[in-house]
């Protein structure tokens, strides 16, 4: 399914995107017609707000109005983080007040599963229960399962390797000369130098790189089992660099730790969720993307901080994983060729949190993209423990 944004945000070099056009509408799961809920999604949001639904269903009988989301344990090196920030999201949308010392908690599990494809998983599943911290945390509700289908959302919840099939026996080549080329055994990324592409396919990558007191300097990323990790130190401060050498342009949609980048923007859609979704990078060019967009003329750094210590806008959002991830997901895009004026203007675990302010000027134009079809999906992991 073709899918259209009017309009876009733009920079010299990248552009984002409305996707508020291409979403439908509503706050409640779109299949209550009855006793059930529909049981498999395209997006998360979906999924989370049938969840949020179903939860907010329960409580109303116990006559509670308040509830922590616990963790959502999740397989390592996945992106648990965005579900707990949709979550924390729906609970505002449904009015369903977050208190984190509230009797009762919601814990979530990922049950990954696999198509009759074994090249990829395309099903995310999840199980939700209700525990009683009175009863020590005993369950005294399990929620319906729900699934997230389709390559696209499920590389974004568990990127590739995790969504990969096991890796073989790890074999690297170092080529000769300057370039540092690694690849390993069905891994789906091969490094060249500071920079990741997908295997076999040098259109689209992405390169890591540290704030420096001379600029942006980049890391050379390190591969492990198939996984690639960038060493980001505590207090440092990154910029993504995404690379298009492809001919035409390409709709990013960038996240941390499952977070989008735009999460924290100040234009909103009518259900308070972000405006925009993906920056469009032109073809045969980079562009750097230095933190969290905030608005046409600027965003907030990607700070790596202690992640006992987190902005206002992240409380709630501390997760058990090891490692973060950075993921870029491409999905091919044409540009509609129509000007749109702007209407609106006690441990060393770690987190990429949102810094200062820095500078990153846009302007609006109109982009199609087929968001269910992304070319590549690339994803750079960082300790977080």
């Amino acid at each position: 399914m073709n899918r259209t944004s009017t309009p876009v945000f733009s920079r010299v070099l990248v552009a984002l995107s409305f996707l508020w056009l291409l979403l439908p509408g509503g706050r409640t799961c779109p299949a209550q017609t009855g006793s059930q809920h529909k049981p498999e999604h395209e997006r998360l949001d979906e999924l989370v707000a049938c969840v949020v639904d179903d939860m907010h269903d329960w409580l109303s009988k116990q006559n509670v109005r308040e509830i922590t989301v616990a963790n959502v344990q999740s397989p390592p090196n996945c992106a648990s983080s965005g579900v707990l920030q949709s979550l924390t999201d729906e609970l505002k949308l449904q009015k369903v007040t977050y208190e984190r010392n509230a009797r009762y908690q919601l814990w979530g599990q990922f049950v990954s599963q696999r198509t009759a494809q074994p090249a990829s998983i395309q099903v995310a599943a999840f199980e939700f229960s209700i525990r009683d911290r009175d009863q020590n945390s005993d369950v005294v509700q399990r929620l319906p399962e729900h699934k997230v289908v389709g390559r696209a959302e499920v590389e974004k919840l568990l990127p590739p390797p995790v969504s990969a099939p096991s890796p073989a026996p790890a074999t690297a080549k170092r080529l000769p000369g300057s370039a540092r080329v690694v690849t390993v055994a069905s891994s789906p990324f091969r490094i060249d130098g500071t920079r990741v592409f997908a295997a076999g396919d040098d259109r689209f990558g992405i390169e890591v790189l540290l704030k420096t007191s001379g600029g942006y300097k980049p890391l050379t990323p390190t591969m492990e089992d198939g996984v690639v990790f960038a060493d980001i130190p505590l207090d440092g401060v990154y910029a993504v660099n995404l690379i298009n050498r492809s001919h035409g342009d390409a709709a990013v949609d960038l996240s941390i730790d499952g977070i989008s980048m735009f999460q924290f923007c100040k234009d909103r859609k009518a259900d308070g969720k972000p405006l925009y979704t993906h920056y469009i990078a032109p073809g045969s060019q980079e562009a750097l993307l230095k933190g969290w967009y905030r608005d046409a003329e600027g965003a907030n750094e990607f700070l790596v901080k202690n992640a006992k210590v987190l902005p206002e806008e992240m409380r709630g959002l501390a997760d058990n994983q090891r490692t973060g991830v950075i993921t870029a997901q491409f999905c091919l895009a044409t540009p509609a060729g129509v000007q749109v004026a702007s209407t609106d203007r006690d441990s060393l675990d770690k987190r990429t949190v949102i810094g200062q302010s820095t500078q990153q000027a846009s302007e609006v134009r109109s982009w199609t993209w087929d968001a269910t079809a992304p070319v590549a999906t690339i994803a750079i992991r960082y300790d977080k423990k």
